[in-house]
């Protein structure tokens, strides 16, 4: 069984912000980055992206009840990472493998902005990409795997199937990956 992303109801012209890009969207957790302490990334718990500052790379709507303290405690913010600006090439890919899992564990349906950070899943050894610009329903997916890469990495270009360790080993090569079996 193979989940169709849905693609974005409006597609926004190329001078709208993401914040207002994601201005119909429900409460969820935004993946944002901030240049302090050497860049870092946060999930941002939030009613509305109106409120942002930093840059959005993400969001995704949770499928199942969040607790009203991840919206209230330090604004709903929650860094993930930090110091991408030391070790970039790895701890970003890390950073949005960590944003995934939690995606995942809420039963999230993501979306992504960013576009120099492929995203990729296996599910029953098959690899897919996350497109930009279109949800995708993690409850429904299940992954078994994910993987955050640069975009020009072509790690799993033209791949099709792979097992669990080769695709999770391929994507530690050029970025990172995390197993949920």
């Amino acid at each position: 069984h193979t989940t169709q992303p849905q693609t974005m109801s409006a597609r926004p012209e190329s001078k709208t912000s993401v914040p207002e890009q994601c201005s119909g969207y429900k409460p969820g957790c935004y993946l944002t980055f901030s240049t302090a302490s050497l860049g870092v990334l946060f999930e941002q718990w939030s009613t509305s992206s109106s409120e942002f500052k930093e840059e959005i790379y993400a969001y995704f709507e949770p499928g199942k009840k969040v607790p009203g303290f991840k919206y209230k405690k330090k604004g709903g913010k929650n860094e993930l990472i930090r110091e991408l600006q030391v070790d970039k090439l790895k701890r970003i890919y890390i950073g949005y493998t960590h944003y995934m899992k939690l995606a995942r564990d809420n039963e999230g349906k993501i979306i992504f902005f960013k576009g120099d950070v492929e995203c990729y899943y296996l599910k029953n050894g098959n690899v897919s990409r996350f497109e930009g610009g279109k949800f995708y329903d993690l409850a429904e997916i299940k992954p078994e795997a994910i993987a955050a890469l640069p975009k020009d990495a072509l790690t799993f270009d033209g791949v099709k199937t792979l097992s669990g360790n080769a695709f999770r080993d391929n994507a530690n090569k050029n970025g990172a990956a995390l197993s949920f079996l």
